[in-house]
């Protein structure tokens, strides 16, 4: 998670997709010469003398986000997202389940398919199947 916010941040703020694993040098100076407390952020990501990424608690006490009041974030919760199907949408999958249930329950034939798809643009057109369909599906 802290290396993709080094990322986002570092794309916000120099305006273009960091390609490269981390930062180079040269990033930092031309691109992000303007933000020098972004720049602490991203080195303190990229650049840990002992190797280990920070965690978001030893980020937060950088001086890019000294101002920033974050006991708001701390207890606010996501609402859950209730989402709902349309009604053909819950038909359609009961009968998926239908189905898959009685091919799992051996009791579904070739022959109890409730519809044949048409195979060709004239039965799609007119619902009607041709002789060669017919004689194909007996």
């Amino acid at each position: 998670d802290v290396v993709c916010f080094g990322h986002l941040l570092f794309e916000m703020c120099a305006g273009y997709e960091l390609t490269s694993p981390q930062p180079t040098p040269g990033h930092y100076q031309l691109d992000l010469e303007r933000y020098p407390q972004v720049v602490d952020v991203l080195q303190m990501i990229f650049e840990s003398p002992d190797g280990r990424y920070p965690t978001v608690e030893e980020l937060v006490l950088c001086d890019i986000f000294r101002n920033i009041d974050l006991r708001e974030l701390r207890g606010t919760c996501v609402p859950s997202f209730k989402h709902g199907l349309s009604s053909s949408t819950l038909s359609l999958l009961n009968a998926v389940r239908r189905r898959q249930g009685a091919i799992l329950s051996g009791s579904y034939s070739e022959g109890s398919s409730p519809c044949t798809p048409p195979s060709t643009p004239r039965e799609r057109k007119t619902g009607e199947l041709s002789l060669e369909s017919k004689q194909k599906t007996m």
